[in-house]
């Protein structure tokens, strides 16, 4: 499935105090306008809203239909006993 190779063992000799002792040095700008997180823009695009309803259990579900379905379970609890 996966073919031998040796990348392993380059990975495994690989100093990593030589590649950076080597390594450049880049400062970052950040443009005018723009956030440090990388624009408002693109982070608003990301913003919730809450909604609370105003809605029990008995506007969702009848009295009349919670009551039949809590009968059956009964019965059922009682049958399977």
């Amino acid at each position: 499935m996966f073919e031998a190779t040796d990348n392993q063992k380059k990975l495994e000799e690989l100093k990593i105090d030589d590649i950076l002792l080597n390594a450049e040095d880049h400062i970052t700008q950040i443009e005018p306008g723009l956030g440090g997180e990388g624009g408002d823009e693109f982070l608003k695009q990301f913003e919730v809203t809450d909604f609370k309803a105003e809605v029990s259990w008995d506007d969702i579900i009848p009295k009349e239909e919670l009551d039949a379905i809590k009968s059956e379970e009964q019965k059922e609890e009682v049958c399977s006993t």
